[in-house]
């Protein structure tokens, strides 16, 4: 269940500083998957968690 009241970008930033990383990468998501996949296939597992899992994430689009 969702909060009405909230920005939807809460969701995925936890904060409300989040709405303009969400814009982006709706906006960028065909060029976003492009890089995973780019790195899926010439990264080691713990250089694809630490830029595309990890909470203290990489900097590949300048956001964590």
């Amino acid at each position: 269940m969702t909060e009405p009241c909230l920005n939807t970008s809460v969701y995925f930033s936890f904060d409300d500083e989040g709405d303009e990383w969400l814009e982006f990468a709706v906006s960028n998501q065909h060029d976003i998957k492009l890089e995973f996949a780019e790195d899926y296939a010439s990264k080691t597992a713990d250089a694809i968690f630490l830029e595309w899992f990890s909470i203290r994430g990489g900097e590949r689009f300048g956001y964590s």
